[in-house]
Formats: structure tokens, C-alpha cells, sequence
């Protein structure tokens, strides 16, 4: 499911109270634009910047489980102990 966003959720003008249009800025890259949207009233002709979207972050990974030990490294490793236990 798509959660709204700034770009998805719909805009009212403060002025007039229509139906804004989200559109790409097109002199986004290019000087000191910033804004990659922008919101425009075809009404009345009010424009604003939109906000930059954050991007949901990804969950880290989790810590992959140990391999397997086999039954002959289990043994080994209890037969270790109790030599080393028993000096």
C-alpha cells in the first residue's frame, strides 16, 4: 500500500481554495534550485516549493545465525572442556 506523502496527498490553495497541481520543478539542478516540486494553483496562479519526501529507511539486517556445527565438532568441543575442567 502507497502512504501519502507531500507529492500523493492532495493540496488546497490558501488563496482561493482550489486544486493545486503538483509538478516537477524544472530548473531543479540548475543554480540554487533546490526543490525538486513544486505545488501550483491553476486558478490563481499561486505557486509554493514542496518540501524534499524522506525516504523510508530500510530495517537493518539481521545478524545472520552461526553455521551449523555438526555433531563430531559439538563432542569435541564438550570433550575439551571437561579435559581442561578436570587439570
Amino acid at each position: 500500500m502507497i502512504e501519502p506523502n507531500q507529492l500523493t496527498r492532495p493540496r488546497w490553495c490558501p488563496h482561493c481554495l482550489s486544486r493545486m497541481r503538483v509538478s516537477p520543478n524544472p530548473y531543479y539542478g540548475v543554480g540554487l534550485a533546490v526543490h525538486q516540486h513544486l505545488a501550483g494553483c491553476p486558478r490563481c496562479g499561486f505557486v509554493e516549493f514542496l518540501p524534499r519526501v524522506a525516504r523510508p529507511v530500510d530495517a537493518p539486517a539481521e545478524a545472520a545465525p552461526p553455521p551449523p556445527t555438526s555433531f563430531l565438532q559439538r563432542l569435541r568441543a564438550l570433550l575439551a572442556w571437561l579435559l581442561a575442567a578436570a587439570r
